[in-house]
């Protein structure tokens, strides 16, 4: 056999055997996809914290985590729990299958409350200014939809409509076809007494007319309610020097299975983990710490509690890497005929944040330009879950957006696209390369008006309390 033909074959050989799996590259953006996918199918309904695909998320994480070489841990806490047990609708005689319940807004029991209903208008204006009588009704609202932006609208029409004394709520969610749309909520402030469901867009035009017409509904949301016990997971992946730390977090609740909202940051974080472990500790200047967050949508309780258990990580750490929401979410859109259709570019709802530090900015700039993302200054704009690390003068990198299907239960893997994982992971991967390059000491030093910005604010304050009263989350020795 001549050595050409030799070559020839090897090569052929190489297209038809797979590469081993440890040759596979951790950011490459089909190695990435597989785990959205992985992400998606543990939650087929929702990834709700405390649930059974929350759990099961958590230890599949952490599983990978050490199976990349990383220690790892568990730490558990005590937060303010609501179960749904029934949650339905009947307006004008139909039943309404396609909804969505609004968590701690309301219980009604076994038993649903029947009511007439009258339409609010949009966010309950129209009712305000007709002086509608709103006592002992079932509300109907109109509610426009913000695709991944945290708008505080509904909650406050939704604490307008109660001191009114409505019985129920039923908020028609402006949203992509007939889908619910999930609103957010904090979980601190207990149960409140209007027991609320979302509904789509399409359903919610003929239980407006109704309303208008002054028929009749049945509301439902039966739950159980009360402390119950999550946990936050976590993998430490030492550095040449141990006492300097890089903390990447991203969370993983979620209303709907989330496979664009949340899927890339819990993807991005394995293969990140597994990027570094990967490399030799010289190249590892700092040691790498990778925690993976609970209670992100009834009020992002995961990381304070984080920061809290680990006071000393966060003390020491030279930055906050954030894996926020839809980092690699393709743009859609709904045409006319009711047909989606993808486009060939990211959703233009996505941002960048990281902190106004002038060692920090050229760098995740320079790390992030292939990404596209247009960075918005933290303290010019509250930027999320990440608000807690930048509050406590921790420099901080994150990105976070919206996407399509944002908070609805179309919200699959599909809406995810390959080359955008390889971008903003490249990104994540650039960022933190170039933190670890710098002097120990210099870039919390240069923090200095990031700092001030932080501290004038609370990042995410303790709302008032429902019925239960106020309701912090409580770290506890075990969930067992």
């Amino acid at each position: 056999m001549t050595a050409v033909r030799r070559a020839a074959i090897v090569a052929v050989l190489a297209l038809l055997v797979p590469a081993a799996p440890g040759m596979a590259d951790p950011l490459d953006g089909g190695q990435l996809l597989q785990d959205v996918q992985h992400y998606a199918a543990l939650g087929p309904v929702n990834h709700l914290t405390g649930s059974a695909s929350d759990q099961a998320t958590q230890d599949w994480m952490r599983e990978q985590l050490a199976a990349a070489g990383l220690q790892t841990g568990i730490d558990s806490y005590d937060y303010y729990g609501f179960v749904v047990r029934q949650v339905a609708l009947r307006a004008d005689g139909a039943d309404y299958a396609n909804i969505a319940p609004y968590l701690y807004s309301g219980v009604t029991g076994a038993s649903p409350v029947t009511a007439p209903m009258v339409y609010g208008g949009v966010l309950g204006d129209q009712a305000e200014t007709q002086n509608a009588s709103l006592a002992g009704k079932v509300v109907v609202i109109d509610v426009p939809y913000v695709k991944g932006a945290v708008d505080s609208s509904f909650a406050n029409a939704f604490t307008r409509i109660h001191a009114a004394g409505a019985a129920a709520l039923i908020a028609v969610t402006e949203g992509p076809q007939d889908y619910a749309v999930n609103q957010d909520v904090d979980s601190r402030a207990g149960v409140q007494g209007l027991p609320t469901v979302f509904v789509g867009k399409v359903s919610g035009q003929t239980i407006i007319a109704a309303a208008k017409a002054g028929k009749t509904a049945s509301v439902l949301l039966d739950a159980d309610v009360g402390e119950r016990c999550t946990t936050n997971s976590w993998g430490v992946l030492p550095g040449a020097d141990p006492s300097r730390f890089v903390i990447v977090g991203t969370p993983t609740g979620a209303f709907t299975p989330s496979g664009s909202e949340r899927g890339p940051g819990v993807a991005e974080l394995l293969g990140l983990a597994r990027h570094y472990a990967s490399l030799p500790v010289a190249q590892r200047p700092l040691t790498l710490v990778f925690a993976i967050l609970s209670g992100h949508e009834i009020g992002y309780l995961g990381l304070p509690t984080f920061m809290a258990t680990h006071a000393g990580w966060f003390a020491h750490a030279d930055a906050y890497v954030h894996l926020g929401a839809s980092l690699a979410a393709a743009e859609q859109e709904e045409l006319p005929d009711g047909s989606v259709q993808r486009l060939p570019f990211g959703d233009p709802s996505r941002w960048l944040y990281a902190s106004e530090n002038p060692l920090l900015q050229p760098g995740v700039q320079k790390a992030f330009a292939a990404a596209g993302l247009l960075s918005v200054p933290p303290g010019a704009l509250d930027p999320g879950e990440q608000g807690y690390a930048y509050h406590a003068g921790i420099p901080i990198v994150a990105s976070s957006g919206g996407s399509y299907y944002f908070h609805t239960a179309g919200d699959t893997a599909d809406g995810v696209d390959a080359g955008l994982l390889a971008q903003t992971a490249q990104g994540f991967a650039g960022s933190i390369d170039h933190v670890m390059s710098l002097p120990a000491g210099e870039l919390r030093s240069a923090n200095a008006a990031a700092a001030q910005a932080g501290a004038a604010r609370d990042p995410n304050p303790t709302p008032s309390g429902g019925a239960g009263g106020d309701h912090n989350p409580v770290e506890v020795s075990s969930c067992v």
